[in-house]
């Protein structure tokens, strides 16, 4: 199964992303925040193509898109194989 859910920081004015295979995992890496750096911006879920969550909608979504756009694109060709 390919890693659907995604959680975005934003760290130093720099995007970082991790994929995780479920939400329970997403959450509890969520809560610890030790795994990588970062202020949690976003949840994102790659099989239902939605965000299950968003800090700040009026900004971050224009910001987020161009890795967004990455991750669905790998996510589309791991689904392929």
């Amino acid at each position: 199964m390919a890693k659907q859910h995604v959680l975005f920081k934003l760290h130093l004015n720099e995007i970082v992303y991790k994929r995780y295979d479920s939400i329970e995992e997403l959450k509890g890496d969520y809560k610890a925040s030790l795994n990588f750096p970062g202020e949690v911006s976003a949840e994102y879920d790659l099989e239902e193509d939605k965000y299950l969550y968003m800090k700040n909608t009026h900004g971050e979504a224009g910001i987020l898109q161009p890795s967004l756009d990455v991750i669905k694109a790998a996510y589309k060709e791991e689904q392929t194989v």
